[in-house]
């Protein structure tokens, strides 16, 4: 299969993402990755290899990508969005009425920073008594979720959401 100026553009788009991330991290603006090795990624990339002791050509050779990859590898993870948290081992998993432990502490916790009046509160325990089954029955009837008291991953899910948002 020839090597066609559509793959060429996007890995220039991909090259000019790197830069981009590396740039950003070292308080530079960051170029759009366009897809085109126009003026700004020649400057980009100069600048890339006069801070690694490159000569500064403003061609990405072998060693010059490979050193992209690998401070851009440094830096992404800075990047990444927080992973949420999840009780849910399977698709059958339910935390109801006499369950205790962590994973309880964090549904009352999500549902006391609400700052909805018409959540009661419940107590911060880590015991899903009739307070947290009561939060969650009302919790789940204003989020249009079928009132059970239980927190399933429909619950779970959108609670998290809402606690996110706040």
């Amino acid at each position: 299969m020839p090597y066609t100026e559509k793959d060429r553009r996007e890995h220039i788009k991909e090259l000019q993402g790197y830069l981009r991330y590396i740039d950003i991290h070292n308080g530079g603006n960051g170029i759009i990755p366009d897809g085109i090795y126009g003026d700004n990624t020649r400057s980009s990339v100069t600048e890339f290899q006069k801070n690694k002791g490159f000569e500064p050509t403003g061609v990405v050779d072998n060693e010059t990508w490979d050193s992209i990859i690998e401070e851009y590898n440094l830096i992404i993870p800075f990047y990444e969005t927080p992973r949420g948290i999840s009780p849910f081992r399977d698709n059958f998993t339910i935390i109801r009425k006499g369950d205790t432990g962590d994973i309880v502490y964090f549904i009352q916790i999500m549902l006391s920073v609400m700052k909805k009046d018409d959540i009661p509160y419940p107590r911060i325990d880590g015991i899903y008594g009739d307070e947290t089954e009561d939060a969650v029955k009302k919790y789940q009837s204003l989020a249009g979720l079928t009132p059970t008291g239980e927190t399933d991953i429909f619950t779970w899910n959108n609670l998290s959401e809402n606690y996110s948002k706040r």
